[in-house]
């Protein structure tokens, strides 16, 4: 029978080596490499050489978008390698700035006297003068005028009755200031009239001419009347005075005077009158020109 000796070593298997308590100490780590980025810098401008580097991640070259004044700064924009390394020259000239906003263009307020109306098809037509006249105080021998605008179905004794009422009125003011101021009298008077009429629907062309004895008048006629709305018919019209081409009671006449008009009244021919009408006197017309059919 065996027996073990108890003086013999310990036994100690090869594949099982023992094991350590503590485990073994770390390796120093290596010392690190020399910087690979150099700088010199003169004033305000700074130069940047390095060594070739691995390129830094994508993600922090881009510069997210932001909105500026509503909008955005613009599409990304990679950073170069000196703005990456945190260095920065000159002051920056192309920083973001908001585009200028257009100029607001400011509507001019139209000075013509102008009016709305409905037509065909309900819609809004709007009545603008071509031509405004602006009466010049220092005019002196304009006593005719052109009163544009008429509604078509205004009449020549319609016309006539406007004209009465305008001479009554201005007679009137300037009586009684010539009573104060002690200056002389100078009454609205006018001795002719013509009113053109579309002899084959009887209705007029929108304008007629008057002359007045003096300028006085014409201008109290412009003055008060051009610019207003016409009484008569709820019309939108607004009456227009301009000069006429044609100066003068004798002018007219001697255009009309051979004139033949084919109509079958008197009441579209032109008429003067003698004595002149200040609204007050009722002057009976004279007419001038004959009518087309009683020629032969």
């Amino acid at each position: 029978m065996l027996k073990l000796n108890p003086n013999a070593p310990p036994f100690i298997s090869q594949s099982n080596p023992p094991q350590p308590l503590s485990p073994p100490p770390i390796p120093p780590l290596p010392p690190p490499p020399p910087p690979t980025h150099f700088v010199f810098a003169t004033r305000a401008i700074y130069v940047a050489s390095y060594i070739p580097s691995p390129p830094p991640p994508l993600s922090n070259l881009i510069r997210p978008f932001h909105p500026i004044n509503g909008g955005y700064e613009g599409p990304p924009k990679l950073l170069s390698g000196y703005e990456e390394l945190g260095f920065v020259g000159e002051e920056d000239h192309h920083q973001n700035v908001s585009p200028p906003q257009p100029p607001r263009l400011e509507k001019k307020k139209s000075t013509h006297t102008c009016s709305t109306h409905k037509g065909r098809n309900n819609k809004c037509l709007v009545w603008v003068p071509k031509n405004r006249f602006n009466y010049d105080e220092s005019l002196t021998n304009v006593t005719s005028l052109m009163i544009k605008n008429i509604p078509n179905r205004y009449t020549r004794a319609m016309l006539l009755e406007w004209l009465d009422e305008h001479c009554r009125d201005e007679n009137d003011k300037a009586t009684q200031f010539s009573a104060l101021s002690g200056l002389p009298l100078t009454t609205s008077q006018y001795d002719f009239v013509y009113l053109p009429i579309d002899f084959k629907n009887k209705c007029n062309l929108g304008y007629a001419f008057v002359n007045f004895t003096s300028d006085v008048g014409a201008r109290r006629l412009h003055q008060s009347m051009n610019g207003l709305k016409w009484k008569h018919f709820e019309s939108k019209k607004v009456c227009c005075i301009t000069c006429a081409r044609i100066q003068g009671k004798a002018g007219f006449e001697k255009n009309f005077m051979g004139s033949y008009f084919q109509c079958d009244s008197d009441g579209y021919l032109p008429v003067s009158f003698d004595p002149a009408r200040d609204g007050w006197n009722s002057s009976p017309p004279c007419l001038i020109g004959r009518r087309g059919m009683d020629v032969g």
